[in-house]
């Protein structure tokens, strides 16, 4: 009885590929092609093809996301993929099992003309285009990717790949990254819980993820943004709904906790750590497209034909009500539109920039207060250690007074900084009159 239940349910799937790979070509053949958009339709029938598409998770964001951190939670280990490190290479690292040739504790790195097997505490040194190492190598013969073993990978067969930094910083690593995720099975997409996710975020997952059936989205850095954090993931929910039309999966993970969890023993409580730090849900996310991994390459196919379908309905739409106006109407219809177009530029390149200012003014700004209020503790720790609580004790008024004294100073440099470098780097530089 379980066999027939079983072929049955391979018939349903083998039914549904079926209808699916028609509808692919109906879409690419009968309609994208008789207008001319073959790239779109070549591409794709080339992204249904499991053929290009390696199983494989690709790790994408910002620099300072905590990107490289994430992964290593992934893995379960500490220093599996460098930290910190000042990637300004086109070097990816792939964390893959362990073999044979290639042991834990090592890395290959892939060069154009061949291959070097280094330890695994030397790859920062080859990665990075200012370090000892690669300053002696010739720029173009620097490594293009790196691979690391893993003894015990949590998530068995899956390559992890982490990309360098990209998004609006710069165009030659956000081509990088779109090469990779090309071939990902899973697309996982890395914020931070400091803030709400940000245009170039968006216009990556808007750009290339468009193209990606698995994606899911994770908010990094949960265990500094403790009262925050959970609020950030369900407004990134809903700024991707509104921007993107899709439902895409908003995780939020500690991967200081993660690590931790990792090394402890589960009779110490490594599990309840795992468990709080949200890795294990976002590696059950992971697991779960992977369940469907077969139909991924498929479904891929059909979000790029279907996206293309929609962009000619656009179009075709536009071309009618320009016909509808009469031929009076097209050369201002083309203005128009042409105008349209340019607002539509400008005010996307202001929201980026005027959104990156303030994000980058707050952020200097909590460092600062951060500092100044580690110095009144430190100085306070320092006047009691040294009179004693005595001293305290016959003037507590005194004392108490001080350190409010100290703190709304603290607070009032603060906000004199924000409001001096608000006038000074966004209001002035865009606005004539400063009293706007």
């Amino acid at each position: 009885m379980k066999t027939e239940i079983r072929t049955g349910q391979e018939a349903d799937h083998s039914d549904i590929e079926d209808r699916a790979t028609k509808l692919l070509t109906t879409i690419t053949d009968k309609i994208l092609r008789q207008y001319k958009l073959d790239d779109i339709s070549d591409l794709a029938v080339a992204r249904a093809s499991s053929a290009q598409q390696t199983r494989s998770v690709v790790v994408v964001g910002e620099v300072k996301r905590g990107k490289s951190s994430l992964v290593n939670a992934i893995v379960g280990k500490r220093n599996a993929s460098p930290v910190g490190v000042n990637v300004t290479t086109s070097t990816a690292i792939a964390l893959t099992s362990e073999t044979d040739e290639l042991q834990e504790g090592q890395a290959c790195l892939f060069y154009p003309d061949g291959e070097k097997i280094v330890r695994l505490n030397e790859v920062g040194e080859w990665i990075n285009a200012g370090a000892v190492r690669a300053a002696q190598e010739d720029a173009d013969s620097l490594p293009t990717r790196a691979t690391i073993p893993i003894r015990r990978m949590p998530l068995e067969g899956v390559t992890i790949v982490d990309t360098p930094g990209v998004g609006g910083l710069d165009p030659k690593l956000s081509a990088l990254a779109k090469v990779s995720v090309d071939q990902a099975c899973v697309l996982v997409i890395v914020c931070d819980a400091s803030t709400t996710i940000t245009k170039p975020e968006m216009d990556f997952i808007r750009d290339t993820g468009s193209e990606i059936e698995a994606i899911i989205v994770a908010v990094t850095k949960t265990d500094k943004h403790l009262v925050r954090w959970q609020e950030i993931v369900e407004q990134n929910k809903k700024l991707l709904r509104e921007h993107i039309g899709r439902d895409i999966p908003v995780v939020g993970v500690s991967s200081l906790l993660a690590v931790i969890g990792s090394e402890m023993s589960m009779a110490a409580g490594g599990g309840k750590v795992l468990e709080l730090s949200g890795i294990n849900d976002l590696n059950a996310l992971i697991a779960g497209k992977f369940r469907i991994a077969e139909y991924l390459p498929l479904a891929n196919g059909l979000r790029i034909a279907t996206k293309g379908l929609r962009d000619l309905s656009e179009e075709l739409q536009q071309r009618l009500e320009i016909l509808r106006e009469g031929d009076a109407a097209v050369p201002d219809l083309s203005n128009r539109l042409e105008e349209l177009k340019q607002l539509k530029k400008e005010g996307e390149s202001w929201d980026y920039y005027l959104g990156r200012d303030l994000t980058l003014i707050r952020q200097e700004s909590m460092d600062q207060l951060e500092q100044k209020l580690d110095a009144i503790r430190e100085s306070w720790t320092e006047r009691i250690n040294k009179n004693g609580m005595a001293v305290l004790r016959k003037n507590p008024q005194y004392f108490t007074a001080e350190m409010e004294r100290e703190f709304q100073t603290a607070i009032g440099e603060t906000l004199t900084y924000f409001s001096t470098e608000l006038e000074n780097r966004i209001v002035k530089p865009r606005f004539v009159d400063s009293d706007i």
